[in-house]
């Protein structure tokens, strides 16, 4: 069924692994966080992030910058050729000028192929004499807003694992040559294809595209980038001839963005491509500051500035329905390359499924002796629960008691008495014998219920009888001793348990994780 996101802009992010594509996302991320405090925060660009497919959704606002020279505001850009654009507006924010300065090229002849060359070379002025006396304005909104989902594509060309399978072939029996021309195949070109793959499949999910970042870093062999990156380009062009195409070039900076070199990268991806994009020159990482230095403004300025141009294209870019993309499948050569690596990496797999079983078996054993001195000390805590229960109760028991024989004859005046009761736990009740009646009443303003002892008051006016006080305490009153020691024990054999608890733990988060890996390797 189509993924339906109503008002959002789909975009999926393509590239090379280690190429910046997580950098890219969180980028735009961070741009984002400058409104929105709770944007997610992905990845660091040092190694690669992504091995499965990461949707991100955000809602951006997106800001205006701009730059002054002498209180004058000012631009630098570059135009869809290549060319070095420096504009200047009136008072008004109208273009008062605006100066080209286009990219040029010397001819030359490859020696050995004979083939015609272009040579890029550099702009005739400086660009840190261009950019000098440049200062950033203080970003301004512009009331037009975004709402994005990114879709974080696995990288091609991983080589992570090759060395760790490299080894496991040599345990097999593999030459060391063989081992390593082996785990190459099996890592880059199988791995490769399963994630050309499983990226079709995503956008296949989707109802509308509206663009397709193809990212690509500064520093790397370009051509040789654009022809790795080729194979995974080629679906989207069935799409639609009007699905629109975004190269994103990182890890530059505001000067390198800005050089000869870097905007030759235009025309080099066009004339590969033979497709129109949209370029845009991102700094990932640009000079925020530190505890020691504030950074750099303008560095800053135009890492922010080119992703608010990407935004702002991107606002109003129109979306294209989503048919069916075909999986294209690789030339006869490396369907035979990935054949033969699916062979070998299925014998690699069912291997490593055989020590994970026995690793699981292993882990098992290891994790019953915690299991069987838990379940001891449950049945000791259980014992000491029960034994605790029975004394840790409200039942009364008698504490004290005291009385007198009295006898007060008729006419004479009201007699009194005093009853005492000591104890050493705290009263909970108190009982009198006899109960207030014409004859007699009983002042129990200090018997003391909660306190250690009892002086009740008998006023008599008549009568002859025996008065009795009792005291009670509860059960747990006096087994309080008991009661502490039981806890401490409680306590210590409840440190021990959670010490096995924590092993089994242990234990059985290694075992789910080689059941996980195994389940994953029957599905490859």
């Amino acid at each position: 069924m189509a993924e339906i996101t109503p008002d959002h802009k789909n975009i999926v992010v393509l590239g090379l692994t280690q190429n910046g594509k997580s950098s890219f996302v969180n980028s735009i991320l961070r741009y984002a966080q400058l409104e929105n405090s709770e944007a997610p925060i992905i990845g660091n660009g040092s190694t690669s992030q992504t091995k499965d497919i990461r949707k991100y959704s955000t809602k951006i606002n997106i800001r205006r910058y701009s730059v002054r020279r002498n209180g004058q505001r000012t631009d630098l850009t570059h135009n869809s050729e290549g060319s070095r654009v420096v504009i200047t507006y009136d008072n008004e924010g109208g273009v008062a000028s605006q100066k080209y300065e286009p990219l040029t090229f010397k001819e030359s002849f490859d020696q050995e192929t004979g083939e015609r060359l272009l040579i890029t070379q550099e702009f005739q002025q400086n660009i840190r004499r261009l950019q000098a006396g440049l200062v950033p304005d203080i970003p301004e909104p512009s009331g037009c807003f975004v709402k994005l989902n990114m879709y974080d594509t696995p990288g091609l060309s991983d080589s992570a694992g090759i060395k760790d399978l490299e080894r496991d072939f040599i345990k097999q029996g593999y030459r060391e040559i063989e081992a390593k021309e082996a785990a190459t195949k099996c890592t880059r070109n199988l791995i490769d294809e399963k994630h050309k793959l499983s990226i079709i499949n995503a956008v296949n999910k989707m109802q509308v595209l509206h663009g397709v970042c193809i990212v690509v870093r500064d520093g790397k062999n370009f051509g040789q980038e654009l022809k790795e990156l080729k194979s995974l380009v080629e679906p989207f062009r069935s799409i639609s001839p009007n699905l629109n195409f975004y190269m994103i070039h990182t890890r530059v900076t505001n000067i390198t963005m800005f050089q000869a070199k870097t905007l030759n990268r235009i025309r080099m991806s066009e004339e590969f491509f033979k497709l129109r994009a949209t370029h845009f020159f991102v700094n990932n990482e640009p000079d925020l500051g530190d505890d020691e230095h504030e950074g750099d403004p303008l560095s800053q300025h135009f890492a922010n500035r080119v992703l608010s141009d990407f935004l702002f294209e991107l606002a109003e870019a129109p979306g294209v329905k989503v048919g069916t993309l075909q999986y294209q499948k690789a030339d006869r050569i490396l369907e035979e390359v990935v054949a033969s690596s699916l062979r070998i990496y299925s014998s690699y797999l069912e291997s490593t499924n055989r020590s994970l079983r026995e690793k699981i078996q292993e882990l098992q054993i290891k994790k019953r002796p915690y299991i069987q001195k838990s379940e001891l000390y449950d049945k000791e805590l259980e014992e000491l629960r029960l034994k605790r229960s029975s004394i840790d109760t409200r039942e009364r028991v008698l504490v004290g008691e005291d009385g007198y024989d009295i006898t007060v004859g008729f006419f004479r005046s009201a007699h009194t008495v005093t009853f005492s009761i000591l104890t050493d736990t705290p009263i909970r009740h108190v009982e009198y014998s006899p109960t207030n009646h014409h004859d007699i009443r009983w002042d129990k303003e200090s018997e003391g219920i909660g306190g250690f002892k009892s002086n009740p008051k008998l006023t008599v006016y008549n009568g002859e009888f025996k008065a009795r006080v009792t005291a009670f305490s509860y059960k747990s009153d006096l087994e309080e001793d008991k009661i502490s020691s039981i806890a401490s024990q409680m306590n210590s054999i409840s440190e021990l348990r959670d010490r096995q608890s924590k092993e089994i733990k242990r234990f059985q988060q290694r075992i789910d994780e080689a059941k996980s890996e195994i389940r994953e390797n029957l599905l490859f």
